[in-house]
């Protein structure tokens, strides 16, 4: 059984986040390519922004609300399909990151799930504050996926 409150879908996506900051770092560190290594640095550091963003926007949800059923099954089945693959470090069987496209493409997809995510959030939070916080997150996500589909056309 997946995430049932929105705090808990909350820190979920905290979890994507500290991922993205994991495998945009690593990505940085792996990359020749100075173009490269500057986007995903740029990356690494509002992963790690947002992540301080979620934790305020914790505090929205001091009155936490149950989600319904298939709400929270779809949400979890987002989250758990999230893409960053860092449970292992590069160069290792099960890293899936072999070539720049795929780093690409990974980030591509995870920005697009990010963005899902953030949305259902959005919908549910009755915090004017809150969704302001969470409105101006799904507006970097977006702004992440055009940078990283603009550069995976152009290589």
């Amino acid at each position: 059984m997946g995430p049932s409150k929105i705090s808990e879908i909350a820190r979920g996506a905290m979890r994507i986040e500290e991922k993205g900051f994991r495998f945009y770092s690593a990505m940085a560190r792996m990359t020749e390519d100075e173009r490269a290594r500057q986007i995903f640095i740029k990356l690494a550091d509002e992963e790690k922004e947002h992540l301080k963003v979620f934790e305020k926007l914790l505090v929205c949800y001091d009155h936490d609300e149950f989600l319904e059923p298939e709400v929270s099954e779809y949400l979890n089945a987002v989250m758990q399909e999230n893409l960053f693959p860092v449970d292992v470090e590069p160069g290792q069987a099960g890293w899936k990151a072999e070539t720049m496209k795929d780093a690409l493409a990974i980030g591509v997809q995870a920005e697009k799930d990010a963005i899902l995510v953030y949305h259902e959030l959005l919908s549910r939070t009755r915090s004017d504050n809150g969704r302001k916080l969470l409105y101006s997150l799904i507006e970097e996500e977006k702004m992440h996926l055009v940078e990283l589909r603009s550069y995976y056309e152009e290589i």
